[in-house]
């Protein structure tokens, strides 16, 4: 579920799919997001509906892939915080070492398109 950290967006999904596997604490999800109409919203994007919330001692665990369509040059990432049972999108507007990664607002998803969000995320529980 696409998420907004002030309030969420008015999302009409096309396909949404995700598995996850579990081995000990360790945990594999493949979330595959595709909108025909998508409004609104305020804050971070954020994708939502994690099985399982990080683990709070890590401070971070960092998603491994993330395929990211969006009508911008942003390159993106997925971020889950400790304890937390979603996905920070992160992202930078260009393909360059010198920007910095940040919070990707959720103005960064449009309704053409349409878009898409693959993503792969490992992290402990």
């Amino acid at each position: 579920t696409l998420l907004g950290s002030g309030s969420n967006p008015t999302v009409t999904y096309s396909n949404q799919s995700g598995k996850y596997t579990k081995i000990g604490r360790l945990v594999t999800i493949n979330i595959y997001l595709s909108t025909s109409a998508y409004s609104g919203g305020s804050g971070n994007i954020r994708i939502g509906g994690l099985p399982f919330a990080a683990a709070n001692e890590n401070p971070e665990s960092t998603g491994f892939i993330m395929g990211f369509r969006v009508n911008t040059a942003a390159e993106a990432t997925p971020s889950i915080n400790a304890g937390e049972s979603f996905a920070q999108i992160l992202a930078r507007a260009a393909t360059d070492t010198s920007t910095g990664w940040g919070n990707a607002s959720v103005g960064i998803w449009t309704a053409a398109n349409p878009t898409i969000a693959k993503v792969c995320i490992t992290y402990e529980t």
